[in-house]
């Protein structure tokens, strides 16, 4: 993923009203509201003091005032229309925070460097098009390219804006954070629906910020991955024991199951696990309305342990009662 961080140059100070109230005017802000805002921007005046002198006050052509809470929202209509211009382009994203813009570009595939740098260079191309169309200037001091990736690969790109070089960083502070190197964060994120695998999630994050930490230590990133992946799968396995633990088949074998013929293998799968569509078990399921057998007057629960008994059945071994019984009820 590329990253690059744009930020404009005196930005409050370049508003262009005349082109803010056109905007205004696009979102339907008329009549009294239109000119209240009009007359809060227009007919500004300053002056410069040095010691105790001041100079002569002049008028402020252009810009918000500093400090007022409107000149906050006001400055936002104006560079909307920049997130809509820059999200036109494939594959680019932007997000805007007052004067911050970051602009990005992710493909799954670092062989796919070329796409990314051309795809951010046209969107350099689109904003220094809205700058000039909207009298904004890009700080270039201010502003810089930073690749994200989990391959040791360095990926230095060549972005140019209005025929300047943006600078490559490997670390940078946006709205006071900095953003340096490869660092896995584990942050616990609640859930909103009750999914199971959200759950599990939730429940991995908490106990993993619970972990004494070691921040001066260097863990790569495979690390990381197989601690979570062997972490993932003892949980599984002691989800599945607690399960097992009630059941008929928890000491289940496959060595009891025959190697050969097939149908002789399924027979005895079936009738170790208790699947087996007796008479027991469709009773089970709610399917049949009595659980003892339907094939003979014993009145015992037809099961398992019941085949070789019933005296309707004429298989002389486990597998082939069962098969017969089968067929029996399926008549």
């Amino acid at each position: 993923m590329l990253v690059v961080y744009i930020d404009f140059k005196g930005a409050y100070d370049y508003v262009w009203r005349e082109n803010l109230y056109q905007k205004l005017l696009r979102f339907c802000i008329t009549s009294n509201l239109f000119n209240w805002i009009r007359s809060f921007t227009s007919q500004r005046t300053c002056r410069d003091k040095f010691g105790d002198s001041f100079s002569k006050s002049f008028n402020l052509q252009t810009g918000l005032p500093q400090g007022a809470v409107y000149s906050c929202t006001l400055f936002n209509i104006d560079i909307n229309d920049l997130l809509s211009t820059l999200k036109s382009i494939s594959g680019v994203k932007c997000l805007l925070f007052d004067d911050d813009v970051v602009i990005w570009n992710q493909t799954p595939k670092l062989c796919s460097k070329d796409l990314i740098e051309s795809r951010l260079n046209k969107a350099l191309r689109v904003l220094s098009d809205w700058s000039d169309e909207n009298t904004m200037t890009v700080n270039l001091q201010k502003s810089a390219s930073q690749s994200f990736s989990l391959t040791h690969e360095t990926f230095r790109p060549e972005l140019q804006y209005q025929n300047t070089s943006i600078a490559n960083t490997d670390s940078f502070t946006y709205l006071g954070t900095p953003r340096q190197g490869k660092r896995i964060v584990l942050q616990w994120v609640p859930a909103y629906c009750s999914l199971w695998d959200k759950e599990q999630a939730n429940f991995l994050a908490k106990k993993c910020a619970n972990l004494l930490q070691h921040p001066n230590a260097a863990t790569s990133y495979w690390k990381i991955k197989l601690f979570l992946n062997n972490l993932c799968i003892s949980n599984s396995l002691r989800d599945l024991q607690i399960c097992a633990a009630l059941k008929s088949w928890r000491r289940f074998s496959p060595s009891s199951i025959p190697d050969k013929p097939r149908r002789d293998a399924v027979a005895a799968l079936r009738l170790t696990t208790g699947h087996d569509c007796l008479a027991a078990h469709l009773h089970l399921l709610g399917i049949s309305t009595e659980p003892f057998c339907p094939l003979c007057d014993s009145g015992e629960v037809m099961e398992r342990n019941h085949l070789l008994r019933c005296g309707a059945l004429q298989g002389l071994t486990e597998m082939s009662t069962y098969w017969e019984a089968r067929a029996l009820l399926g008549q």
